[in-house]
């Protein structure tokens, strides 16, 4: 069996064509006052604009779409199916993608029925948008780099009561997909910034998309960070065999999240947080104001205890808030590059070491009364990780999986970190991983071509490994 031409559209170069000017800005708040009629909850949709600055057509490749998705969505705790688990992204889809010229869905992508496709353009909908967003982020900060955080790994931590407990509707979910966690990769100096990205994926139709996106404007006004909005992405990609089109907005928001020297940052990230016992609130008809709070507004008040209110006074189908107050950004802060850091070191198949950099909530250590478990599942327990090189030169901690072909070889699936960056990782040295990873990034060379496999690296030290093996 020949499997060079996935290996091939895997690594190649495509492009990717981009959708973000006024006049998609337009029909979405149109397409808002629509669903506003039926769902007054969108009054408290943000409004979005084009992102300045981004071309009309971006470069990407197939591998490192499925790089991103894989590392956006790994699992933060541990079974014995869960490495099985995530390497799902890379073999799934390893063939879905066609890169000849423009990004399209190969024959393969397209041909599946239709509860199949809603699946797919989730999960393809994750990798376009963080890849668009980075793409965007790149031109807008100079010398910054971004990982993906799972909003729901980090929101959880501070806040107990999930959707539904505060007057939403049961089953509903209107918070933001991600956290993009940008880091300033030259300078002696720490800082760090944080970006919403709301994700969204359709095989349906072009006009689809703008209903996504309304939905999308809403999920990202639900977290505010010392009572301002954080900048917000939304990216919808349309999926189909002709070509895919992502359309991307920008709604306005602050991203400074925290900056210091490299002392202080070692010593914040070195602590372990602890979780947080907040409740989201519900926004009030009296206080639709509030949903505008950007810029250099005033803090919102401590929300561990919202103002009770009638449920006459809530707004229908308005959506609850995540409140980080302003003398807890720090805290938010070591959460997210935890998280990330952690998110790594899972990729790689080291959820023992990982379960150090979460809390205890994050390790489902402590219920939500703050009584320690006795009886719960051990989680984040697992170290799978071996060495891999690459051509003498580069070398990587993670764990691989692998994949009986028809002709006797295997298709081999290897996700880790670079050896050195992984070091720090597996002592829980967040400050100097950080470091680390923006030295291997600026010093980073693409290793040599080889048609038997396909390497994408990311600038957090990971990198995704595809190639044809010999049978063990």
């Amino acid at each position: 069996m020949d499997i060079g031409w996935v290996l091939r559209s895997l690594d190649r170069s495509a492009k990717l064509r981009v959708v973000s000017d006024e006049d998609l800005a337009k029909n979405v708040r149109n397409k808002v006052l629509d669903l506003a009629e039926n769902d007054p909850g969108f009054r408290y949709a943000k409004d979005a604009g084009p992102i300045l600055g981004l071309p009309k057509v971006i470069t990407v490749s197939p591998a490192g779409i499925l790089h991103e998705l894989g590392r956006a969505t790994v699992f933060l705790t541990d079974s014995p199916f869960a490495q099985a688990a995530r390497n799902w992204a890379h073999l799934r889809y390893c063939a879905t993608l066609s890169s000849e010229s423009f990004l399209t869905l190969s024959p393969y992508g397209f041909d599946v029925v239709h509860h199949h496709k809603q699946v797919q353009s989730e999960q393809l909908g994750i990798g376009l948008a963080i890849t668009v967003a980075k793409a965007a982020l790149a031109r807008r900060y100079r010398g910054w780099e971004f990982s993906a955080i799972d909003a729901d790994v980090a929101l959880n931590v501070g806040f107990i009561e999930g959707v539904g407990s505060v007057g939403q509707a049961a089953g509903t979910k209107k918070r933001p997909d991600y956290f993009l966690v940008g880091r300033r990769i030259h300078g002696r100096s720490g800082a760090f910034k944080t970006v919403i990205l709301e994700c969204k994926g359709t095989h349906e139709t072009k006009a689809f998309v703008l209903e996504q996106l309304a939905r999308a404007s809403l999920q990202v006004r639900t977290v505010e960070i010392g009572g301002k909005i954080p900048t917000g992405y939304m990216v919808g990609s349309y999926l189909s065999g002709s070509e895919i089109v992502s359309y991307a907005l920008d709604p306005p928001g602050t991203d400074d999240m925290w900056q210091g020297d490299r002392k202080e940052m070692d010593r914040l990230l070195a602590e372990d947080p602890g979780d947080k016992f907040w409740r989201p609130s519900i926004p009030t008809i009296e206080q639709p104001g509030q949903s505008e709070t950007q810029g250099d507004q005033p803090a919102s008040p401590e929300p561990a205890e919202p103002e009770p209110s009638s449920a006459e006074d809530w707004i229908p189908g308005a959506p609850p808030l995540y409140q980080i107050p302003e003398d807890s950004r720090g805290w938010f802060f070591r959460i997210l590059a935890r998280t990330a850091a952690a998110t790594a070191l899972a990729f790689a198949g080291n959820t023992a070491d990982a379960a150090h950099l979460g809390t205890p909530r994050q390790r489902s250590e402590e219920d939500l009364n703050r009584q320690m478990l006795l009886d719960v599942e051990p989680h984040w327990r697992g170290n799978t990780t071996t060495t891999l090189r690459l051509n003498n030169e580069l070398a990587f901690e993670g764990t691989s999986s692998r994949l009986l072909l028809p002709d006797g070889a295997e298709l081999e699936v290897f996700r880790g970190v670079e050896s050195h960056v992984y070091k720090y990782l597996a002592e829980g040295k967040v400050g100097p991983y950080i470091r680390a990873s923006n030295r291997l990034w600026r010093r980073r060379s693409r290793p040599a071509a080889d048609s038997n496999q396909v390497v994408s690296l990311a600038a957090d030290g990971t990198a995704l490994i595809i190639r044809r093996a010999s049978r063990m």
